[in-house]
């Protein structure tokens, strides 16, 4: 009674003994006993092993001999034939047995049997003895009494496995006073044991349950409880279970953990239901043995995990798999460098970059056929054309097939297959195709995919394992066409073909897989802190996302730990807004569930604020070199570099950003800004000056997305770099070399800054056999506003939607001379260098009664607009398509008066290019305010706003110098053109003329003044001091200026 009895490890010549006081007199009584054998070695020739046996008296000097052995209830031997027998015997006096059974075995070594045996009363009229080996029973039903057991010995033992060399457990015995009832083996076929004694059970065992990996060694895992409320179970008569009972099963966490979550797989109708609070139950005894735990935890403190399954009603229930995850939020710290998390290591599995390398752009092509001018090549051209011409056309054929050659074998992942014309026509598509490869060695093709009713301009075809191959087929077996009319040659022709615009090949990146069956959560560290703003997955199908794991924030969690280790690492709860830090965990949105997958995910990219490039090393890869992060920089633009370890080599280096993301449109690029950073160079006479070249760009603002590099050579920098840090701005409109591919017609220019989306750093180099370091510290764009210090003289650039505002109050714009130098990005035809037509507006005058007077540059020329935006606005356009001024400065001067006065010929507005006249206007407009007049350069204009915008409208997109405002109107701009202009003011005033400081408030000292008696050394540390400020209007300004209000000062001190 009571639990399963301790292991016997039995040796050969031994024998477990049970003595038992009398207690086992079976004359009057029931029976029945079990245990676990299993045989470390077999029985030789003529050996005999006893299963079970009891004898009275002292006969165990001669129980070697078969015959003595076979007086045993069961036992085993091998006969002369290697055979091993079986023999089942019942004693029925001091020296007699009647054999009920025997039959050959198969025996094995290091595997359990299930022995068992039970026997009926003596006082029925029939004998019942039952024997089961495992599941096999036998049974032997006897008449009168010569059988029966008639033993009444006291201290007679059970002998238990003598001779066997092996293992016993889970031994039991039990006696039953009832003469009614038999012995209550669970495979007992008898129906009512209920009345049966169970003094002082807890837990009896009717079997137990042995696990292995290997089917050798096997390990003690589960039991089965038959007491279950209050009753027991048993198969009756027809196999059924006369009530309901437990099954358990332990698992040996090997240390304490806080548990955060419990996932089963089962069969989709009888999957058993378990959670961390449902069938389970917990111990943190710190053991290894089963048999030692108490179930007195909780999942917030579990060394060992007893799983529950309810049985005996009839109900099928299955696991057939179990997950078994740590909170993450914290640590029960079990101490001995243990942890509450488990990581497997992943390396950069789902952070590799995807290079989008479309290893098919500008490979040949061969097809089927090709019709006129509809040439196959164009499939791998690289343009997304939208010309019916422009496209890979057939001859009307039944199965058209395209064959790209890669020239060499790679590793291919996905195929990327643009239908149709242009995009949206579904007249001409693809309907049925294959997509097939081979290797370089291959005799024959692979199929990789096969399409049927394609109705989609466009398809992704992913594999989820790369392939090697070199050709990549397109074989169409149905598609939709529209007989038209051609040119072809001198003459046209019926085209009723199939079409392909494009088709990619990509090649493999290194992605693998994670399987949410096997790896439901997983964590990234970003090796630094980040403050987070978005995240996206990437699941391993384009097209079908059906096993994606879900990209919801409640999948999602953070951590601002600043460790390597993630076992040390501790997570805020799922879900939780998005912050600061340096961990990200992400779970699959179905973790708790393992029947609803396997979902994959094959990348996972994470957005941050404002990162710094610069400052991560491990964000960029090198062919040569080691790459690391340094904080030894200047701090201009970051706090730390990417340090280049060159080596002894003259080789190729290609260092560059790894580019797992974007950093966007940049709207406001121009190609007068410039790319800067700061540059160490160890040794500069260690560097090939001849070869190399930075280069920052992006992807084109087309469908295809194709790159677009500016790049700056070394030897164009030649002479300009020194030893130690360099100081760098590359503007781009100086970029030696411009990469990319021409965009489709109608389309803008690859080219054009604010159009593309940015990515893209590297620089190209080699040395000269010896090593050197080089370390880069920055990255920015530096709007060129105020830098540019061009031979000429300093400028102003504006452009986009820059304006410069000028207050002029006092100002009568009923006359006036507006003059300044300008280089603009554009000639006047209003196209730039791209191509790129805009409005650019120049300048407008206006007040509060909208009145204006202003111009612009459009496709008409230089225009400009007078009069009232509300009543009379009018314009006239002046044609300098023929002037070219792209990119060179030249002196523009606007002379205007609304009625004709001061002009000298009744004229209204001139206009002045390099001192020359070339344009007069004599229409005069009206000046409702001459006062409070608002002078803006660049903006959008109001004649745009007016006009109601059709074209884009910039600002001045130009360089502006020496900007004079005249309240006459001049005629003559030599002094200005050559320098040897003279000023109509005597003096200019600077805020500072305007203020005076004192320490003691009687005696002021002008700012800058030498005398001034305040310096920040003087003040002791922790005191104060006064300072008193006044503002004062110099003597030069005083009563020469009309002026309708008083002098308003500000100041801001600071120390």
């Amino acid at each position: 009674r009571g639990d399963a009895a301790p292991e016997f490890a039995g040796t050969a010549d031994s024998y477990l003994s049970v003595g038992h006081s009398g207690e086992l007199s079976f004359s009057t009584k029931c029976f029945n006993f079990d245990f676990h054998l299993n045989f470390y070695s077999l029985p030789a020739d003529g050996e005999v092993v006893v299963l079970a046996k009891q004898w009275p008296g002292d006969v165990y000097a001669t129980e070697g001999a078969i015959e003595n052995a076979k007086k045993g209830w069961a036992f085993i031997y091998r006969n002369s034939g290697g055979v091993y027998s079986f023999e089942f015997h019942i004693c029925y006096n001091s020296g007699s047995y009647k054999k009920l059974w025997n039959w050959n075995w198969t025996l094995q070594t290091n595997r359990y049997y299930h022995i068992s045996m039970s026997r009926g009363p003596r006082s029925v009229d029939y004998r019942y003895m039952q024997m089961n080996i495992d599941k096999f029973n036998i049974n032997y039903f006897g008449g009168g009494a010569s059988y029966g057991y008639n033993i009444n010995v006291p201290n007679a033992p059970v002998i238990i496995g003598q001779n066997v060399d092996g293992l016993v457990d889970g031994m039991r015995i039990s006696v039953d006073s009832n003469s009614a009832y038999a012995g209550r083996v669970y495979w007992n076929q008898y129906t009512d044991l209920n009345a049966f004694e169970t003094e002082e059970y807890e837990r009896m065992y009717t079997y137990q349950l042995y696990v292995s990996d290997n089917n050798i060694n096997f390990g003690h895992y589960a039991d089965v409880d038959t007491y279950y409320d209050n009753s027991f179970s048993y198969h009756t008569a027809n196999g059924v279970y006369s009530a309901q009972y437990y099954t358990y099963f332990a698992i040996d966490l090997e240390q304490r953990h806080k548990l955060g979550l419990l996932r089963t797989f089962g069969d989709t109708n009888n999957r058993h239901v378990v959670s961390l609070t449902s069938n389970t139950s917990y111990s943190n005894v710190e053991s290894t043995d089963p048999f030692d735990i108490v179930m007195d935890s909780t999942a917030d403190d579990a060394r060992w995990l007893i799983v529950r399954l309810l049985n005996g009603n009839g109900t099928l229930y299955t696991i057939r798999s179990l997950g078994l995850y740590p909170d993450m939020t914290e640590s029960i710290a079990p101490g001995g460098d243990k942890y509450n998390c488990v990581w497997a290591p992943f390396g950069t599995s789902i952070t590799t970059f995807d290079g989008a390398n479309n290893l098919a752009l500008g490979k040949p092509v061969t097809a089927s056929s090709e019709f006129g001018n509809m040439y196959a090549a164009n499939v791998t051209n690289g343009s997304l054309e939208t010309n019916l011409i422009d496209v890979w056309g057939t001859e009307s054929e039944a199965s058209p097939w395209l064959e790209i050659d890669l020239e060499e074998d790679k590793q291919v992942y996905r195929v990327k297959i643009y239908h149709g014309i242009d995009g949206t026509t579904a007249t001409y598509l693809i309907n049925n195709y294959t997509v097939s490869y081979k290797a370089e060695d291959d005799t024959s093709y692979t199929t990789a995919f096969t399409i049927t009713g394609n109705g989609s301009q466009s398809r992704v075809h992913d594999l989820s394992v790369p392939v090697t191959a070199r050709y990549i087929r397109v074989n169409i077996t149905s598609y939709t066409t529209l007989l038209t009319t051609l040119p072809v040659g001198n003459s046209v022709a019926f085209f009723e073909g199939a079409t392909l615009r494009e088709v990619e090949v990509y090649e493999y990146y290194g992605f693998t897989s994670i399987n949410s069956e096997l790896y439901p959560i997983i964590t990234i560290n970003l090796r630094d802190q980040f403050e987070f703003t978005g995240h996206t997955l990437i699941g391993m199908n384009a097209e079908d996302t059906s096993t994606d794991w879900s990209n919801a924030t409640s999948n999602f969690t953070y951590a601002n730990y600043v460790r390597s280790d993630p076992h040390k690492v501790y997570f805020e709860p799922w879900g939780s807004d998005v912050g600061y830090g340096q961990w990200v965990a992400i779970m699959r949105n179905t973790a708790t569930d393992l029947s609803s997958g396997p979902d994959l995910l094959k990348g996972a990219i994470i957005q941050a604020d404002d990162p710094r490039p610069s400052e991560h090393g491990w964000w960029w890869q090198s062919e040569l070199s080691a790459i690391d992060t340094t904080y030894a920089v200047p701090g201009d633009y970051a706090s730390a570099g990417v340090h280049i370890a060159y080596p002894a080599t003259s080789g190729i280096d290609h260092v560059r950003l790894i580019e797992g993301d974007n950093f966007g449109v940049d709207s406001y690029l121009s190609w007068r800004d410039a790319f800067s950073f700061n540059w160490y160079i160890e040794d500069i006479s260690l560097l090939d000056m001849s070869y190399g070249y930075m280069y920052f760009g992006g992807k084109d603002h087309t469908p295809s997305a194709y790159p677009v590099l500016y790049k700056w050579y070394f030897s164009t920098m030649s002479g300009t770099l020194h030893n130690g840090w360099n100081s760098m701005s590359l503007e781009f409109r100086r970029a030696d070399e411009i990469e990319y591919t021409d965009a489709p017609e109608g389309s803008d220019d690859a080219r054009i800054l604010d159009l593309m989306t940015l990515s893209s750093i590297g620089v190209l180099f080699k040395g000269l056999g010896q090593p050197f370091d080089m370390s880069v510290e920055g990255f920015t764009i530096v709007r060129n506003h105020f830098n540019l210090y061009t031979p000429e003289m300093e400028g102003l650039y504006l452009t986009h939607r820059d304006y410069l505002s000028i207050p002029m109050g006092g100002f009568d714009f009923t006359k006036g001379t507006l003059e300044f130098f300008m280089k603009p990005d554009y000639a006047f035809t209003a196209r730039d260098s791209f191509g790129k037509v805009k409005n650019r507006a120049l300048f407008n005058m206006s007040n509060t009664a909208n009145d204006i007077f202003g111009a612009m540059i459009t496709f008409r020329g230089l225009e400009v607009y007078y009069g009232n935006l509300n009543k009379d606005l009018r314009t006239a356009s002046l044609d300098l398509t023929t002037a070219s001024y792209l990119d060179r400065f030249f002196h523009i001067a606007f002379v205007f008066s609304s009625d004709g006065s001061g002009m000298g010929d009744g004229s209204t507005i001139k206009i002045y290019v390099d001192g020359g006249l070339i344009g007069v206007l004599h229409e005069t407009w009206v000046i409702n305010d001459s006062k409070h007049f608002k002078f803006i350069i660049g903006g959008q204009g109001p004649l745009t706003l007016k006009q109601g915008g059709y074209i884009d409208t910039h600002s001045v997109d130009a360089v502006l110098a020496n900007l004079k405002i005249y309240n006459y109107c001049k005629s003559n701009f030599e002094d200005s053109i050559t320098g040897t202009a003279t000023p109509r003011y005597e003096q200019l005033v600077s805020p500072n003329q305007l203020i005076e400081i004192s320490k003691d408030n009687l005696t002021f000292y002008k700012v800058g003044d030498p005398e001034l008696p305040l310096y920040f050394d003087d003040v002791p540390v922790d005191s104060k001091i006064p300072i008193y400020v006044r503002s004062d209007m110099p003597d030069s300004m005083t009563g020469r200026e009309k002026r309708t209000a008083g002098l308003l000062v500000s100041w801001d001190i600071g120390v």
